[in-house]
């Protein structure tokens, strides 16, 4: 496959080789479907003018650190806004690429589930499905179970447009300001490049406007703390739903940084942030659940399987 790449600084690198990819270099012709990646030696404003005609993926071949904290915070969000990703090395570029052109391929929910696994780095995208389907199952909003299901499994996609490495690696939480800002962009990367990845097969799982419930508002908090927004009312009741499902999950499995918190520590949680971080009702909703949660988490050694 082709792949566009254009240097905008004298101090880049001149050959790049991506396994699978044929790189050309320069700009793909307008409107093509060709990815573009610009090569960046810091934080360059050049690379907007590139927009609305083209969404490059930013590759930025130097370190950033030495820029202040509020002007990556623009520069990377400006960027997430307008769909494009920023990565720091030719490893989690590559995944990201290889990782969007198999979306795009993708046209079953059991052909996504195998790569949201991968891209997640292991179960929780799918649990929190099946966390999420057996909630809205349980206050009658299973007319469609697939498309609940979907909308768990997918609330995470916005991580294809993330550096890998930051997702898998045991550090990941570490001080980082550049990490944590990175991070925090992917439910606005992953509303805005999803319905342009995603095939109609699995497209027509969602007539309405279901993907911003959960992909682009899963991590509002209702006392202002979430983001991309920071919304603190408003928030729909199935955002916050998801939300419910992804901390549960989150906090329930292991993580490179830390084990798995138990079952007793983990409600503990929920419920000390019952109207804090999340909807009254749907922590109402998730404890009415739990205990059928758990039976699946025991049943199935932290995996839980959509049925």
């Amino acid at each position: 496959m082709k792949l566009y790449w254009l240097t905008i600084d004298d101090d880049c690198k001149k050959t790049i080789s991506l396994d699978g990819f044929e790189v050309v270099y320069g700009l793909p012709p307008v409107g093509s479907s060709y990815p573009l990646v610009v090569e960046v030696s810091g934080l360059d404003n050049r690379v907007f003018k590139l927009l609305p005609e083209y969404r490059p993926i930013i590759f930025c071949s130097r370190s950033i650190n030495g820029f202040s904290y509020d002007d990556v915070l623009v520069y990377i969000n400006s960027l997430a806004l307008n769909g494009c990703p920023m990565f720091f090395n030719l490893e989690d570029l590559l995944f990201h690429l290889k990782m969007v052109q198999m979306l795009k391929e993708c046209k079953t929910v059991e052909q996504l589930e195998v790569l949201i696994k991968e891209i997640d780095g292991g179960n929780h995208s799918k649990n929190v499905g099946v966390i999420f389907s057996t909630l809205s199952s349980a206050i009658g909003l299973d007319s469609d179970k697939d498309l609940s299901y979907l909308l768990g499994l997918i609330h995470d996609i916005g991580k294809a447009w993330i550096s890998h490495s930051l997702i898998t690696d045991s550090t990941y939480y570490s001080n980082s300001s550049l990490e944590k800002i990175i991070i925090k962009t992917h439910p606005v990367l992953g509303y805005f490049n999803c319905k342009k990845v995603l095939s109609s097969e699995l497209m027509n799982y969602f007539p309405n406007n279901e993907l911003k419930l959960s992909i682009f508002l899963h991590h509002e908090r209702k006392n202002g703390s979430g983001y991309p927004i920071g919304m603190k009312t408003d928030i729909p009741f199935l955002s916050s739903l998801i939300a419910v499902s992804d901390v549960y999950d989150a906090l329930r499995s292991p993580r490179p940084y830390r084990g798995a918190m138990d079952k007793d520590h983990t409600l503990s949680y929920i419920k000390a942030y019952k109207n804090n971080l999340f909807l009254p009702k749907a922590v109402d909703v998730f404890l009415e659940v739990v205990e059928d949660v758990e039976f699946l988490y025991q049943q199935n050694n932290g995996e839980l399987i959509y049925a």
